[in-house]
């Protein structure tokens, strides 16, 4: 890991959820712990209320470097409750880090896909409608690589903006991604 972190020169890392992204950081967990070039690492979205360790981002973020927290739900229950959650000063941090980062390391994963993240919620129909094929963090896409949003859409999590702003956006899948997943990836930008 070292290595490849030189190469990449990663200092200020963002990570993201999903079961490849956890047995990478199972992997890692397991390697003595080396001091790297990376500084400080940080969740990309809000922890899952699924009991799988995966999904639960500050779990992730536990590898050596100075880790921060983002000790909020990856879904908020209304665009209330997701306003008032994301003007807390533990966001504001967060965000601040995510401005920084110069690595993040992402999910791409299968639309349909368990866990499900009460997408039919959180979108009604329109993945359906607008032809969903994958998942890169917890914003859903199509195979032409445009981003379906949602006025339902509460997510917690780097705004794309941000995000696109990132000088390295490492996606990570897993064999079972289908190709159609990850050519919508790609084509995201």
């Amino acid at each position: 890991m070292q290595d490849s972190q030189e190469r990449l020169r990663a200092r200020r890392v963002g990570i993201g959820w999903g079961h490849f992204i956890g047995q990478m950081v199972s992997v890692l967990e397991q390697e003595p712990r080396r001091h790297g070039p990376v500084q400080t690492i940080c969740p990309l979205l809000g922890s899952a209320g699924i009991p799988i360790r995966n999904y639960h981002s500050n779990e992730n973020v536990r590898l050596g470097a100075e880790p921060y927290f983002l000790n909020l739900p990856a879904l908020a229950q209304s665009w209330e409750e997701r306003e008032l959650l994301c003007s807390t000063q533990l966001y504001r941090q967060t965000h601040l880090q995510w401005e920084q980062m110069d690595t993040a390391l992402v999910n791409i994963g299968n639309y349909p896909s368990t866990p499900d993240f009460a997408s039919v919620a959180r979108y009604g129909d329109l993945l359906h409608r607008n032809r969903a094929c994958g998942r890169l963090l917890n914003y859903y896409f199509n195979q032409e690589g445009e981003i379906i949003t949602s006025d339902r859409d509460f997510a917690i999590q780097i705004p794309r903006e941000v995000l696109s702003r990132c000088p390295r956006v490492i996606g990570l899948c897993s064999a079972n991604t289908a190709a159609s997943a990850l050519e919508g990836a790609l084509n995201t930008g």
